[in-house]
């Protein structure tokens, strides 16, 4: 799902019951790794917004499955499995983001995130949870990386679960 800016996208259902699902690769397996990442892997959701108001939003979704092609030389192609923001301005609200995979920021880069539930992403090179963020009441566990989360600007009443496993 690629959001405009400006443009708020809100569930209807509860977020366990309603989806936004990435993709991982279905390139040749000799250029895919182990967790789906290739050059046609899909993330769940893009983000692109602008300092004008109002704000891009995105609330109520579990963001699942997603993968970015791990392309070192394209950071915005290797970074937020669930969800990249092109700046830090969208709102990402209530939210599930799980079994999501990249290189940084398996489950998020860039934006502000409340209250959403971050589980099960993973990042080879580090960020498995979140990256270049912003996190209120959040919960983090169960992300497999150097780190739960990284380079956050601000984080604010959030639990980072026993689970956060280095791999």
């Amino acid at each position: 799902l690629s959001i405009p800016k400006g443009v708020a996208v809100v569930a209807d259902g509860a977020v366990e019951r309603t989806f936004i699902v990435g993709r991982a690769s279905a390139d040749d397996p000799a250029c895919v790794d182990l967790k789906g990442r290739g050059t046609n892997s899909v993330r769940c959701v893009y983000i692109g917004d602008w300092p004008e108001t109002p704000v891009t939003s995105l609330r109520g979704f579990t963001l699942t499955g997603g993968r970015t092609c791990g392309d070192k030389a394209n950071v915005a192609n290797s970074m937020g499995g669930g969800v990249y923001c092109v700046r830090q301005y969208p709102v990402v609200s209530d939210c599930i983001i799980s079994n999501n995979a990249s290189s940084r920021g398996g489950g998020c880069c860039n934006g502000h995130y409340v209250n959403c539930r971050f589980f099960d992403n993973w990042a080879n090179a580090n960020r498995a949870g979140a990256s270049q963020c912003y996190l209120y009441g959040c919960v983090l566990d169960h992300n497999r990386g150097v780190n739960a989360a990284q380079n956050c600007y601000d984080v604010y009443n959030c639990t980072f679960g026993s689970d956060n496993l280095k791999e």
